[in-house]
């Protein structure tokens, strides 16, 4: 798509036109295809003739005037947002996964993109009704979910790291917003098997009581 033309380019036209130089001669001088001269002189010139200033004004005028087509507007990242959104994935899952499909910039959208656009559309009540905690972000203190004396996943050995041997297992809580109960899951990280308990409570000694039930319904070989 060609640039427009700069305040410095129209100032060339101007000189130039006022000497009588032709389309193509004004093109040549500037690099330009003499029908953008021609196309130029047409929309922002006038009887009196052409002047720079007058030009510059003109083209800026209408390009504010124009409606502006954002990525959420066009009909096929729309649709895709969309759908997606009814399928119950974040705004992070479906950039991330736009990206991962090898989709061109002007094909994708980000997660803070997806995310203007829900606030600004008619329907926002209903989109946001697809996304977890409604859209709404936990605040940066919030501390739920965080152990004072945790262990840095740096230290894990490498073997369970690489996945090399069965019995190096990953423990997880799934909540639900303003419930007191949730889910347990324990992962062991070679095979992939997963123990997936209810609880009526997510305290402390309740996940852990409930994990080393999980783990020792195994023979400890």
């Amino acid at each position: 798509m060609p640039k427009q033309l700069t305040v410095c380019e129209r100032e060339v036209i101007s000189q130039m036109h006022f000497s009588n130089a032709s389309e193509a001669e004004i093109a040549d001088a500037l690099g330009r295809h003499r029908s953008t001269i021609y196309r130029e002189l047409k929309r922002n010139g006038s009887k009196q003739g052409y002047s720079a200033i007058e030009a510059q004004s003109l083209a800026q005028k209408r390009k504010s005037e124009r409606p502006r087509e954002t990525k959420t507007g066009r009909a096929s990242v729309n649709s895709r947002v969309r759908e997606n959104l009814t399928s119950f994935w974040s705004p992070e899952q479906i950039a991330g996964r736009m990206k991962l499909d090898g989709l061109a910039p002007v094909d994708r959208v980000s997660r803070s993109t997806i995310e203007r656009w829900i606030r600004q559309d008619s329907s926002r009540d209903h989109w946001e009704g697809f996304l977890r905690r409604r859209g709404k972000r936990r605040p940066k203190d919030d501390r739920r979910g965080k152990l004072r004396a945790a262990v840095s996943i740096a230290g894990r050995p490498e073997a369970a790291e690489d996945r090399r041997r069965c019995g190096d297992w990953e423990g997880h809580t799934i909540v639900s917003p303003g419930k007191p109960r949730g889910l347990v899951c324990s992962t062991d990280r070679k095979r992939g098997l997963l123990k997936l308990n209810k609880v009526k409570n997510l305290r402390s000694k309740t996940v852990i009581t409930k994990m080393r039930e999980q783990i020792k319904r195994f023979p400890e070989p």
